[in-house]
């Protein structure tokens, strides 16, 4: 059996390590690399002097390996996980996260023995971004009251904050502070895949609908949009059934 070689062009550190931190941002769903580039020998290598470790501690401080490579066989224990074979030519043992959940989230540190010892840190922040569903279009029966909810799901983090507008016109004023409308956002429910839903509804009275209706928005505050998002939902009067 011939025995497979790497040559490793760039010199030995003088300290014999490298010790770096970063912090990367995710969307669930997408594909991910945390990077590992580390300094190698200048001598033709065994795969077997080759050791690559990466490892992760989640958010419940927990530590999990993800990924290892030694004596020249990969070792997956995170599906769908992988550093490139012929990267590690190239001194990268950079990992590769397909289809990421919020599972993945948590401090990722790559460990390579050259036998020159390399450090390397990276915490990955893992987001998913809220879907809002708001009605286009809703009556109030002119003398009684009218309920809108405004459904947020699969968010994550948790923090999230919204807010109720009521647009007459050019005019907007926020929701709940006159007796003619009430606003009432639930806790949090977490889903099996650790994001969470929440809803939030707002209470109007028909007084406060003017003949020509009014604009209710619902806005969404959450660390996933530059800026809050906005839905709206036109509220009109009816009359009495007779």
């Amino acid at each position: 059996m011939h025995t497979v070689r790497i040559f490793l062009l760039a010199a030995v550190l003088s300290g014999g390590s490298a010790d770096s931190s970063r912090k990367l941002s995710v969307l669930v769903g997408t594909d991910v690399t945390v990077s590992c580039l580390f300094d190698a020998l200048n001598q033709l290598v065994e795969w077997s002097a080759l050791t690559v470790e990466w490892n992760m501690v989640d958010k419940h401080a927990q530590k999990n390996m993800v990924y290892t490579f030694e004596d020249g066989k990969a070792h997956v224990s995170r599906d769908n996980s992988v550093v490139d074979r012929n990267g590690l030519l190239r001194s990268n043992a950079s990992l590769l996260l397909r289809n990421v959940t919020v599972a993945d989230e948590g401090l990722y540190t790559c460990r390579v023995i050259t036998p020159v010892v390399h450090i390397e840190s990276t915490s990955l922040e893992v987001l998913a971004r809220p879907s809002v569903l708001l009605p286009e279009k809703a009556a109030v029966i002119e003398g009684e009251e009218k309920t809108i909810l405004c459904d947020i799901t699969g968010f994550y983090p948790e923090k999230l904050a919204v807010t109720w507008y009521i647009q007459n016109e050019s005019h907007i004023v926020q929701a709940g502070s006159s007796p003619l409308s009430h606003v009432c956002t639930e806790m949090a429910v977490n889903n099996p895949d650790s994001t969470f839903n929440i809803r939030s509804s707002i209470t109007l009275h028909s007084s406060a609908v003017k003949s020509g209706g009014i604009k209710i928005i619902c806005q969404v505050d959450h660390s996933t949009y530059i800026s809050p998002y906005s839905k709206s939902v036109t509220l009109t009067l009816q009359g009495k059934f007779t």
